[in-house]
């Protein structure tokens, strides 16, 4: 594609990821996003990609599954078993552990996050949270980020059950700019195991406040 405009609250699943000459324009409520359990994540390859304020590149609880079932374990990397019930998904940090169950082990490398989150292990009848998916962008000239960039593990559903990791964020870019949020935290809601933090690593050549992007915009 040249450009690329997801408005009007538009969802939007890209599997195989974008590749733009131009600009994506995320705005009007609109939300990107990739399928739960897709290890390629969401790549996006463009000169701009810019995020409005109410929009998001989100792909909260798109990684590996949490335990759903009485007593099932989370997913971690390669999809094989991890946190055992009642304790939280680890990738970036260790999951926490409800009477000191193991959230398994942290993974990746930190300066080049490209795996998705863990789950967290169920509860009883308590489903453990999926972790957060992952995120990976490529923009020749700027990311503009007014909105949300995010890869947040998800919330158990209660009780003892743990909630899933934090996933990935990779951006390259030349100028980032702008007053939204980048995140990848743990899942937890005060209920149950919280999972572990995810990654995020931003390479750049400089921050555009105080310049005048106004072109960019346009």
């Amino acid at each position: 594609f040249d450009n690329v405009i997801l408005r009007n609250g538009a969802k939007v699943i890209a599997d195989q990821g974008l590749t733009l000459s131009g600009r994506l324009l995320i705005t009007g409520g609109s939300a990107l996003s990739h399928s739960g359990g897709n290890e390629a994540g969401l790549v996006i390859n463009a000169a701009i990609v810019q995020v409005d304020e109410g929009s998001a590149i989100d792909v909260t609880g798109r990684g590996y599954s949490g335990g759903k079932g009485s007593e099932k374990s989370g997913r971690t990397l390669g999809n094989i078993s991890g946190a055992q019930e009642g304790a939280g998904g680890s990738y970036g940090g260790i999951g926490a552990g409800h009477e000191l169950r193991d959230s398994y082990a942290a993974y990746g490398n930190p300066a080049n996050p490209v795996f998705l989150g863990s789950g967290g292990g169920a509860w009883d009848d308590n489903d453990g949270g999926n972790g957060g998916g992952r995120i990976e962008i490529n923009a020749t000239e700027a990311v503009i980020v007014d909105g949300t960039i995010r890869a947040n593990g998800a919330d158990s559903s209660g009780s003892a059950a743990g909630a899933g990791s934090g996933g990935s964020i990779l951006v390259h870019t030349s100028r980032l700019e702008g007053t939204g949020v980048i995140e990848a935290n743990g899942g937890g809601n005060g209920v149950g195991a919280a999972g572990g933090g995810g990654r995020v690593a931003i390479y750049l050549d400089y921050t555009a406040q105080g310049r005048d992007l106004s072109s960019l915009r346009n």
